[in-house]
């Protein structure tokens, strides 16, 4: 019985030979379509030997799991942290979140920073009404 195996894309190609005193080939192919974002993707033909998408800018080719690990995400499917707007079809733009002002550096997926208690602004930038002296440490 001899046996060969190619994957290309999420496709696999067996073929077999065997059978009494007569040779038969046998051809099994398992065809997977790319499944490319449409938003996150600058194209919907992928990389025949990895599967991977070509991403549009800011476009993450992984996820975070947990803290330390990732996994691929071949289908462009999510923007790089920090960054957001993968619904625009246009790639990722970057959050901008004020180092000072905000709670963290990732924003919503329409832009919007999560601002320290005493601070307000899209981009976290500004003492809440009757707040004053912006600083590291929000605003007094």
């Amino acid at each position: 019985m001899a046996m060969a195996n190619l994957t290309l894309a999420s496709s696999s190609l067996q073929v077999t030979t065997k059978c009494e005193n007569y040779e038969v080939l046998r051809v099994d192919v398992l065809m997977t379509a790319c499944d490319c974002d449409r938003l996150g993707s600058s194209s919907p033909v992928c990389d025949v030997t990895t599967g991977q998408c070509p991403c549009r800018d800011n476009v993450s080719r992984e996820f975070e799991l947990t803290r330390n690990q990732t996994m691929a995400d071949t289908r462009c499917s999510l923007c790089k942290a920090d960054y957001y707007g993968l619904a625009s079809g246009q790639g990722c733009t970057l959050c901008n979140c004020d180092t000072d002002g905000s709670s963290t550096s990732q924003c919503s997926e329409e832009g919007v920073c999560t601002c320290k208690e005493t601070v307000v602004g899209i981009r976290c930038t500004e003492c809440r009404t009757g707040y004053f002296h912006f600083s590291a440490n929000g605003c007094m």
